[in-house]
């Protein structure tokens, strides 16, 4: 039923929207302003996913650069972001008590309460979009330092900088969530979000992924992507 307006979807398939596709920063608007359902598979997968992602990418760092304070910088980071995702699973899942109501209140035959979901998830956005930001500009400074020609400066900084494209799609669907907290007709609008949801979490793969693709191409390509650099190719 996603895309199409809630009002021409059945009953029964809305219950299984709510409990199958809807992640923590979607809900559907009630009379009572309660929270109407969440997927805890697809949501807390989602929670889990990106800060890992973003894990991943500080421990290349770890391997690449070696400044101690630099180092500690990292640490502090991958902290933030375990935190991050510990936090955000647990308000997750406990968003509703009962849990049911999750996926069964909005037909608002069943009792109980749900927090402010909009301020779960314009938290959860924001606070993502920071930590992305933080790790994407960290090794900035570092790779300006290297000892590099200039042409080979640039594309090593236009590959650790392809991570702002992430923060970008995710101010987008930050912007989706926004005017999706307006909206009462979840299944018909919520597809832009997965859209976007879905773009952000295969861009923060490929993005995690350059320094190991850097090495694929310069097999293929050793002239554009030049010749090894000390640091970098210990990413293989």
């Amino acid at each position: 039923g996603l895309g199409k307006s809630v009002w021409t979807v059945p009953f029964e398939n809305i219950t299984k929207i709510q409990h199958i596709c809807m992640p923590l920063h979607v809900r559907l608007i009630c009379t009572s302003n309660m929270l109407t359902g969440t997927d805890y598979f697809s949501e807390d997968l989602y929670l889990a996913a990106l800060p890992a992602i973003k894990i991943s990418m500080l421990l290349t760092y770890l391997r690449i650069f070696a400044g101690k304070s630099f180092r500690q910088i990292v640490y502090v980071l991958i902290g933030l972001n375990i935190a991050y995702s510990i936090a955000f699973i647990l308000i997750s899942v406990f968003q509703c008590e009962p849990i049911s109501l999750a996926w069964h209140g909005w037909d608002k035959e069943h009792e109980g309460r749900c927090n402010n979901i909009n301020a779960q998830s314009w938290a959860a956005a924001g606070i993502n979009i920071a930590l992305d930001v933080a790790v994407v500009s960290l090794p900035l400074p570092q790779l300006w330092r290297m000892q590099l020609n200039p042409r080979k400066k640039f594309l090593v900084m236009i590959m650790f900088s392809m991570g702002f494209f992430v923060t970008i799609v995710s101010v987008i669907r930050l912007q989706q969530l926004l005017e999706f907290g307006e909206d009462d007709n979840m299944t018909y609008h919520y597809a832009s979000i997965g859209l976007w949801s879905t773009v952000e979490m295969h861009a923060s793969v490929i993005c995690a992924c350059m320094p190991a693709i850097r090495n694929l191409l310069r097999r293929f390509s050793p002239r554009l992507m030049g010749a090894s650099t000390v640091g970098l190719d210990e990413t293989r």
